[in-house]
């Protein structure tokens, strides 16, 4: 889409969105992705600068920052949300999270889930950016940083037999408990890729949370294994932003859908 109509768009949408928050306030929950911040030439990465323009608009617009187990009452009805909520995550683990992102987060009293892979390697990754080690993991852990799973080996989980996908479970719960000292119950699909069998394996493992890639705000009674999430990237503006952040972010998406743009 050509970026002036986009702006437009993000804009009129942001516009109709204040104008509807004047008659109640919204039950949803936005759930943000992020991978890294840093300075990094890559699509994936948010300048230090622009990661704290978010998280300083959430804090100003009056935005609860809830952890995983606010979320899970919230999709179970046992727990209402009288103002806009939002869950802020993290993919992969890469070292700038302790150097960049963690100092921000603490400024502004956010939580935040991490959600690494186990095996610690970028083979999958496409990239070669530092990655935290276990020890880092194991400090933030310590600091209050809610750690999921991302799977072992970062794979495409929907290529893999019923026999690999149980090993590749298996394995990373091992390195949890070896280094953390617990099985994680938060999962979050390797490239967004996940079906029926993948959620059910989860399940059988003692998961209670499967976050996707897939773009929308969580609502009450959304199947808790395909929760979406806004990812948030280089390329997003602080317009761009403002309507992920809402139900116009819902909107925009059906509007590209409709007009396939």
């Amino acid at each position: 889409m050509r970026s002036d109509l986009k702006r437009l768009i993000f804009w009129f949408l942001h516009t109709v969105y204040i104008m509807r928050r004047l008659f109640g306030a919204p039950q949803e929950v936005v759930v943000l992705m992020y991978h890294s911040v840093g300075q990094e030439d890559w699509e994936f990465t948010v300048t230090p600068e622009n990661f704290e323009k978010q998280i300083r608009y959430l804090k100003n617009r009056g935005y609860l920052f809830w952890d995983f187990r606010e979320l899970k009452e919230f999709l179970t009805g046992r727990r209402n949300s009288i103002r806009q909520a939002v869950v802020v995550t993290f993919d992969d683990g890469y070292r700038d999270f302790v150097t960049n992102a963690l100092p921000i987060l603490r400024r502004y009293q956010i939580p935040a889930l991490l959600l690494i892979h186990t095996d610690r390697s970028s083979y999958e990754l496409g990239n070669q950016y530092p990655l935290m080690s276990w020890d880092d993991i194991k400090k933030v852990a310590s600091q209050g940083v809610k750690i999921g799973c991302h799977s072992h080996s970062h794979p495409n989980m929907k290529q893999l037999s019923d026999e690999q996908l149980r090993q590749e479970l298996e394995e990373s719960a091992q390195m949890f408990r070896e280094h953390l000292g617990f099985a994680p119950t938060l999962f979050a699909y390797p490239g967004g890729k996940f079906n029926a069998s993948v959620i059910q394996m989860l399940k059988e493992s003692g998961y209670t949370l499967g976050f996707t890639i897939d773009r929308g705000l969580v609502h009450k009674g959304d199947n808790p294994f395909t929760l979406k999430r806004n990812g948030i990237s280089a390329h997003t503006s602080l317009l761009e932003f403002k309507v992920r952040t809402s139900h116009a972010g819902e909107w925009y998406e059906h509007i590209v859908q409709l007009l396939k743009l």
